[in-house]
């Protein structure tokens, strides 16, 4: 072989090694986002975006707990004071009817505004008398309007009451006062101004500012069947 032809080879060998090193470095080159291709233009590759949301934290509910006041209803007669429902005596006469109402309905009696019991010596339309069962309220009209003047609760001589109305254990009475005493009984244990009267076939005990208690006879060791404030109603 000439030398000639021996640098010849050598210079092929020469330029075969330098473009494959050139396709070499262009397939593993760059591996950033631009590529290039055949064509001589350059492709840029889409970023992606991750996104990682923060955490929802849901708050525990809280319970509100509210203290609650009950608060007992007061009675429907109080012969301590004369109070109905709590409403006391000198009420207006719509306000204490609209109390009783509510709780036990439509009046089983009334009067309507008369002159009332002769014995009292009215002569004027003045006096009303409305009852729920065995309670009865007895209303005034004067120049101040029309009033709660008083109330009598009976339970009758066996004991008897409407079952629908006021009970007797609705009724307040004077301490140690009860249902099953005498009159006599009833007298000796009220503190204060008290007298026996007899009226009638009747037995009453009036006791300043608590109460009046009647018996159905004409008898001191007859039982009490009678309880009211300010309200002797004879002539009933």
């Amino acid at each position: 072989m000439s030398r000639r032809e021996q640098i010849l080879i050598a210079a092929v060998v020469l330029l075969v090694g330098i473009l494959l090193g050139i396709l070499i470095a262009s397939l593993g080159g760059d591996d950033g986002d631009d590529a290039e291709t055949g064509d001589g233009t350059t492709t840029t590759a889409a970023e992606t975006t991750t996104t990682t949301e923060a955490p929802t934290t849901t708050e525990p509910a809280t319970a509100t707990i509210s203290a609650t006041t009950t608060t007992e209803p007061p009675p429907v007669a109080n012969a301590v004071n004369g109070e109905i429902r709590g409403l006391p005596i000198g009420t207006n006469a719509d306000t204490v009817i609209d109390a009783m109402t509510a709780i036990y309905g439509a009046p089983d009696g009334d009067t309507g505004w008369n002159v009332g019991c002769p014995l009292d010596g009215g002569t004027e339309d003045d006096e009303r008398r409305i009852s729920w069962g065995n309670l009865r309220i007895r209303l005034f009209q004067d120049d101040d309007g029309q009033i709660l003047a008083g109330w009598a609760y009976e339970q009758g001589a066996a004991g008897f009451f409407d079952p629908e109305g006021p009970t007797p254990d609705d009724i307040v009475m004077g301490t140690g006062v009860a249902w099953n005493q005498t009159i006599v009984q009833v007298a000796s244990v009220l503190v204060g101004t008290t007298q026996i009267a007899e009226e009638f076939p009747l037995v009453f005990v009036r006791h300043d500012g608590e109460g009046d208690y009647r018996a159905g006879a004409d008898n001191l060791d007859a039982p009490m069947d009678y309880v009211g404030f300010r309200a002797f109603d004879l002539c009933d």
